[in-house]
């Protein structure tokens, strides 16, 4: 063929390619969507210390909808009066011991103070933490005076330090909880008073801040880390009782209100792209191990995947916060949790700082639910009918954005959230009429089998966590991410071929002589 025919046959080609190409080059040539995947559990399944309650995106769905157990103001009554019992036998209330008390004497003090502070006593509770704080002044002044390390305690010391948690005895348990319930008790008693204009109560507010930072000196790895974000939680509140402006721009963990959620790298569960995925298959398959763990290594290898978010960015004022910057979403997440179901319950602040947290992380239908819970308190978010409406307004803005993304319309959504409230709302009652029964047919909490008729024949009243903290990585990381150039080859190697058949020799066609 002469060259000029073959450079127009090689012309027209690459035009009818090209326009295959731009029509279904995209389905055709996705060759990575080939691989075989396999779902792994997300990376935020893997606690930030070991033993430690990680997150299922079921427990926020589950907060928002109260599906989870609560105790009525009966069973508290009934542990008041059973640690009163306890600390009444050595006049440990009102009188003063006369040596170190036990473990059994020093739990008895935080039954007490939790107690009064789950009936709405709080002051009552200050009063008798500070009791106890009074027994390690006389008993254990070397570890009270250990703990004042906690002035230079920062949020990374604390990562660093939740990286190798040391032993705790129990006298050392007992003085995190001492300083955890005092500053807790303390920070419930006066914000009360701070949200009704008492300027006094500011100075309670900052003590409690004091005792909940020295009580994580004293155990990094408490609970879900609930201790952090409490503090953070608080400085928020604090900074937002004068500064209406900051309370209009950033939600409870430091999440910004004013814009279009958007984490970073973009929506999801996951930081990275293929070759963090396939790193993470790998720490996945090791964790599959017989012994059943992936080792300090691997979870810092695989948390360093979860999606980030920004904790109080672009701070002015001098507002001085613990937490700053990017932190994997779980955190905040399991604090707010924590505080939501431990400490004082639902609130409008807690609400719209998980809905922000699941709309970052691009889970929509659980952010729309904590949008609409906020809506319901609020007023109750701030003293003003100016925030009121500010927050009315800033949850409706974002659940129609989100009802324009999902099948669902904003009616069908609501029918769905209202139903599992109710459900929710129900199932807590029952269980709280089942203990004031029992209660006032004489059995303690505390007796053996005292919740099993109630549990009996009746389904679980948590969410059974699926697919949503599951991510879909490749099971041929590598080759997958090599598939991809397949289509690029081909043409490189079609051009080079094209290119090729200029320069060969030219064919010598036999004369009719050579074919006789």
């Amino acid at each position: 063929m002469a060259w000029g025919r073959r450079l127009q046959v090689t012309v027209v080609g690459a035009l009818i390619g090209t326009i295959a190409a731009a029509m279904v080059g995209p389905q055709l040539f996705n060759l990575r969507s080939l691989a075989p995947k396999e779902g792994l559990p997300a990376p935020h399944t893997v606690a930030l210390v070991e033993g430690r309650t990680s997150l299922r995106l079921a427990m926020v769905h589950d907060v928002l909808h109260e599906r989870y157990l609560v105790h009525g103001d009966a069973y508290w009554t009934a542990r008041l009066k059973i640690a009163k019992q306890i600390l009444d036998a050595v006049n440990a209330l009102d009188g003063e011991l006369k040596e170190a008390p036990d473990q059994e004497l020093l739990n008895a003090f935080d039954v007490y103070g939790v107690s009064l502070d789950k009936l709405h006593r709080s002051k009552e509770a200050v009063a008798v933490m500070r009791k106890k704080l009074g027994l390690f002044q006389r008993f254990y002044s070397d570890l009270l005076k250990r703990s004042d390390g906690y002035k230079s305690f920062t949020y990374s010391r604390l990562v660093e330090a939740q990286s190798h948690l040391p032993e705790l005895s129990e006298t050392d348990q007992a003085l995190y909880r001492t300083f955890a319930n005092l500053g807790t008790f303390l920070i419930h008693e006066s914000l009360g008073r701070a949200f009704k204009g008492d300027k006094s109560a500011r100075l309670g507010i900052l003590e409690g801040m004091t005792f909940v930072h020295r009580s994580m000196f004293v155990n990094p790895g408490a609970h879900f880390g609930r201790e952090t974000w409490q503090l953070v939680a608080v400085q928020h509140l604090l900074e937002g009782l004068h500064n209406t402006e900051f309370r209009h721009t950033y939600d409870l963990c430091g999440g910004q209100l004013l814009d279009i959620p958007m984490g970073e790298g973009g929506l999801g569960l996951i930081s990275g792209g293929e070759r963090l995925r396939a790193q993470l298959l790998m720490v996945r398959k090791r964790r599959a191990s017989p012994e059943g763990t992936i080792g300090s290594a691997g979870r810092k290898l695989t948390r360093r995947y979860i999606k980030k978010v920004r904790v109080f960015s672009e701070l002015e004022n001098g507002f001085n916060c613990f937490v700053t910057g990017l932190v994997p979403f779980d955190e905040p997440t399991l604090g707010i949790i924590g505080m939501w179901t431990l400490g004082g319950g639902p609130n409008p602040f807690f609400a719209l700082s998980l809905a922000n947290l699941m709309d970052l992380t691009g889970q929509k239908y659980i952010a729309w639910s904590g949008y609409e819970r906020a809506k319901r308190m609020a007023t109750r978010f701030w003293s003003r009918p100016e925030d009121h409406q500010f927050l009315l307004e800033l949850c409706q803005q974002r659940q129609d954005r989100i009802e324009a993304e999902l099948p669902e319309t904003g009616i069908e959504l609501r029918a769905q959230f209202d139903e599992e409230l109710a459900y929710g709302a129900s199932y807590q009652k029952d269980y709280i009429d089942y203990e004031e029964k029992l209660l006032r047919e004489g059995l303690l909490p505390n007796s053996e089998g005292f919740y099993d008729d109630f549990f009996k024949d009746r389904e679980s009243i948590s969410t059974a966590p699926n697919t949503e903290d599951e991510i879909h990585v490749s099971v041929w990381p590598y080759v997958s991410q090599r598939l991809g150039y397949l289509p690029v080859f081909f043409f490189v190697f079609g051009f080079i071929s094209f290119l090729a058949s200029f320069t060969g020799k030219k064919r010598v066609e036999p004369t009719a002589e050579a074919q006789q």
